[in-house]
């Protein structure tokens, strides 16, 4: 996997310091901490499957022991998750989540290969899903296929695009999953953009004062697209000063006051 997070090549060092976002990380919490509202976006067929009164099962010592760390890079996000099917059956899912800003060879390759092997060191069928957060909506990975003397395997593997579903069924949708994809690609947009990078941010952020969410939510989703789209150190200090500005118009200064201990936190 090949790293593909800020800086981007040719970009002036001075405009990026401070600038390099860490969207595997920001995945990774998204996933562990809403899990559950992940699958209802990105594959409601799957979340109707699942009984949800049963808590998923994070399999990381089963995952490292199939697919290693050794020469991978931060920006490929992999879980696996076992969860409990309605119909009383055990299904473990495989959800491998790609952040990658351009065109990746071989990704189904990949995929069918990572199969493979979690389903020959678990011993049953696994799920394998793919969230892809890069900007080239033509870019659909979604089959791997070999044929040879009347051998064949067809694997179809379900597929999210961020980009597209933000410009359709999820244009005018405000829940967290959305406003997330939303940071992503908006931080990917902006890469080596600094001023760019903080308005695209204080305008989601913005936004989240008009959509009606309690303030538990609001507080979540600041803290998620804070950790997608970091700043410059110059344009750190005037989100602060602007967010403090919009709170009070808005009469959420308690709210900001905890984003800035949140800011703060941070930094330190």
């Amino acid at each position: 996997m090949e790293q593909q997070n800020e800086p981007i090549d040719g970009a002036d060092p001075a405009r990026l310091e401070g600038q390099e976002s860490d969207y595997d990380g920001a995945w990774k919490e998204t996933l562990r901490s809403h899990f559950q509202q992940v699958i209802l976006k990105c594959f409601p067929d799957l979340h109707a499957l699942i009984d949800w009164n049963v808590a998923p099962e994070w399999l990381d010592k089963e995952l490292g022991q199939i697919l290693g760390t050794k020469g991978r890079r931060n920006s490929q996000v992999d879980v696996l998750v076992r969860v409990h099917l309605l119909e009383g059956g055990l299904q473990t899912v495989f959800c491998h989540i790609e952040i990658q800003s351009t065109y990746v060879k071989d990704f189904a390759v990949r995929l069918d290969l990572y199969n493979a092997g979690l389903k020959w060191q678990l011993g049953h069928d696994v799920l394998t899903l793919a969230i892809l957060a890069d900007l080239d909506p033509q870019w659909l990975p979604d089959r791997y296929t070999f044929e040879l003397a009347g051998f064949r395997t067809d694997r179809l593997f379900p597929l999210c695009k961020l980009v597209s579903r933000l410009e359709s069924d999820w244009r005018e949708d405000s829940s967290l999953i959305t406003q997330v994809s939303r940071a992503q690609i908006a931080a990917l947009r902006t890469a080596g953009d600094p001023e760019a990078r903080y308005g695209a941010k204080m305008q989601l952020v913005r936004n989240l004062y008009n959509q009606g969410h309690s303030s538990d939510t609001i507080r979540e989703m600041f803290r998620l697209i804070d950790w997608m789209m970091r700043l410059s150190q110059r344009f750190e200090k005037q989100f602060k000063i602007e967010l403090v500005r919009v709170a009070r118009t808005c009469r959420v200064e308690t709210w900001v006051r905890r984003c800035g201990f949140w800011l703060a936190r941070r930094h330190t």
